[in-house]
């Protein structure tokens, strides 16, 4: 008995180390997020955790009544190696935006228009072509999930709540089946004030 449980940790800890577990079904989420930073902000009514070991920059996005950019180790590191002559070198892995109103998020849209007019408009907003957008439950709530090519490809996850667009952007990636497990666990732990 004892060497069939012993068989079963070795099994299951060889495919927890070779990444075929999600460590989700290992963990529990209290004892998962308890080490992890949270950005609270008060005046817009939300909050996201990240890992310790990641960085935040606040205001990245001048156009967004509250901003933030989430950078992992790893993408600071090419960063650093990367930036060198240029001015201005696009950053991140999460980036958490909200916008006032609709007009604020995409400057082609006036008061009353809505995330779907938005979606319908063709072209480019903001250097960015829409390639498919879907309707999506953000932990609770009804929101959009949304594609853009652009510079980078970047899934994207809109909420339109009281007047304001809230915005969470993964650049690089082209779907939910991209997104890496400590992704989706970031963006579980996005949550709007009640």
């Amino acid at each position: 008995m004892s060497i069939v449980v012993l068989l079963i940790l070795a099994v299951g800890g060889f495919w927890l180390w070779r990444g075929k577990l999600p460590v989700s079904s290992v963990l529990d989420n209290s004892e998962k997020f308890a080490a992890w930073q949270t950005y609270r902000s008060e005046k817009f009514g939300f909050e996201i955790k990240y890992p310790e070991n990641w960085q935040m920059e606040k205001d990245y996005f001048q156009h967004a009544g509250d901003s933030l950019a989430l950078i992992s180790p790893e993408t600071s590191e090419q960063t650093a190696e990367t930036v060198g002559e240029n001015e201005f070198f696009f950053t991140g892995d999460v980036f958490v935006a909200v916008f006032d109103s609709i007009s604020d998020f995409d400057s082609r849209l006036a008061s009353g228009q809505t995330l779907e007019d938005h979606f319908n408009l063709a072209g480019a907003s903001n250097g960015y072509f829409l390639n498919n957008y879907y309707k999506t439950k953000l932990n609770g709530r009804v929101g959009y999930g949304a594609v853009y090519l652009g510079a980078l490809e970047q899934l994207v996850y809109l909420i339109e709540e009281d007047g304001k667009i809230y915005e969470i952007v993964f650049a690089q990636r082209s779907a939910e089946d991209k997104m890496t497990g400590l992704e989706k666990e970031i963006l579980s732990t996005f949550k709007l004030s009640e």
